[in-house]
């Protein structure tokens, strides 16, 4: 029988891919991308994928992660003030107002729902 990989270790294998993929795919033609909070630009692959609300269930909402730069999302937290600002100017205050509400909510993924994000992003 084969062993089960552990549900932690499928949640980073998907955040690890989303966030490869969603990095990648921000760059411009010379694979720099810019940090949506202090707007510092660098190659992709020192970039990381932040989050505006924190908390697993939030962890693959497209309105709620962003590009960030080390800095701003490890050493600042995400930069949080700033990225609030400029996340509502981007997607308007109704889809900014319905982050919140969902950041309180428990949601514990499942094996399928992982599956589901690594094969999406696998196949990309």
């Amino acid at each position: 029988m084969k062993k089960l990989v552990p549900l932690p270790r499928l949640h980073k294998k998907a955040w690890d891919l989303q966030s490869r993929f969603k990095r990648q795919a921000a760059a411009d033609e010379f694979g720099y991308v810019f940090c949506y909070t202090c707007g510092v630009r660098k190659p992709w692959k020192e970039m990381q994928w932040g989050h505006y609300l924190h908390g697993d269930c939030m962890d693959f909402v497209d309105d709620n992660n962003r590009v960030q730069c080390p800095q701003c999302n490890k050493w600042k937290h995400g930069n949080g003030a700033v990225f609030g600002i400029k996340l509502q100017a981007e997607i308007g205050p109704e889809r900014f107002q319905r982050l919140l509400p969902m950041s309180e909510q428990v949601h514990k993924f499942t094996r399928e729902e992982l599956q589901e994000i690594i094969d999406r992003y696998e196949v990309k």
